[in-house]
């Protein structure tokens, strides 16, 4: 049984867990892309955070913003389909609005809102309304196959060493290499 990877961090006031993949789902049918597929790392923002970066065909991004305006707005992190500026301070999606799918006020910016959290949603009727989302950390992917040794001998040549490259002595006796791909 695989067991999602998680980091504990003990800070001086909590504990917090993060993780490095994770799905989001939930939410309102405005922010359907969003959801239903996994998100991974893709830098750190300015202040030290993480961002994240769904999977999917429509690009959609997980965030803290400790200010989405610049006007004094509380920290969040955000669901947006702009991706965040790692160089600003604060507004990352330098709209200089807080326009964004979703919402969940944290100060905790080390901490991704795991399990389920009632987030601020941008819906249908275009209004702010409270909608579920979970968020589920997922185990790593597993290590690619350590290639296969051995050897294999048909007709007048064999083949030798790891899948993918192949030596093989024709019937001769001259060797020869083939580089797979």
């Amino acid at each position: 049984m695989l067991l999602p990877m998680l980091r504990l961090s003990i800070g001086a006031s909590a504990a917090s867990i993060t993780c490095d993949l994770f799905l989001l789902s939930g939410g309102c049918p405005t922010s359907q892309a969003c959801m239903d597929v996994v998100y991974s790392p893709l830098g750190t923002t300015r202040a030290g955070t993480r961002h994240y970066e769904s999977g999917g065909q429509e690009k959609c991004y997980v965030y803290h913003d400790p200010d989405c305006n610049g006007k004094g707005e509380a920290p969040r992190w955000i669901l947006d389909d702009h991706a965040p500026s790692e160089s600003v301070a604060h507004d990352l999606d330098e709209d200089d609005a807080c326009s964004y799918y979703a919402r969940i006020d944290s100060g905790a910016p080390a901490a991704l809102p795991t399990s389920t959290n009632t987030w601020t949603a941008w819906c249908e009727g275009e209004t702010w309304e409270s909608a579920s989302i979970t968020l589920t950390c997922l185990p790593p992917p597993p290590p690619p196959p350590r290639p296969s040794q051995g050897s294999y001998s048909y007709g007048a040549f064999s083949l030798f060493g790891a899948v993918g490259d192949y030596s093989y002595v024709d019937g001769d006796g001259a060797a020869s290499s083939v580089f797979g791909g």
